[in-house]
């Protein structure tokens, strides 16, 4: 396990979990008459005590111009996506139907062509 340091070389006690933590920052404030808050190291894995404040991480939110303007760029892709596929659909159709005529003449020519051989007239 790593040894962390402070920014004067000292070494710094740790912690085992956060209530351990937190139950030294009390009995250490109440000693010396300052605030003190756990954390959780990045590098030793454990706690150790700051004075400094908590910070919180700020989350940056879109305005609402910005998420107006993504939503339209979104709703356009949408309807072009839904053009293509429209287009696509009535390509099929249209070849769908081609093709089922196409089949309704080679079976007109083939009942023509097995009359003949039969000797029969239509």
């Amino acid at each position: 396990m790593a040894e962390c340091r402070g920014r004067n070389g000292v070494t710094k006690r740790r912690h085992k979990n956060r209530q351990q933590a937190e139950a030294a920052a009390n009995k250490a404030a109440s000693i010396i008459g300052k605030e003190l808050h756990a954390y959780k190291c990045p590098n030793c894995g454990g706690w150790h005590l700051t004075s400094k404040q908590e910070t919180t991480v700020k989350v940056q939110v879109p305005s609402s111009a910005k998420l107006r303007r993504k939503l339209q760029a979104y709703g356009a892709l949408l309807a072009a996506q839904q053009r293509r596929f429209d287009e696509s659909e009535a390509k099929l159709a249209a070849a769908k139907t081609k093709a089922e005529q196409e089949n309704a003449e080679v079976l007109a020519a083939l009942e023509v062509m097995s009359a003949r051989s039969y000797g029969r007239r239509l």
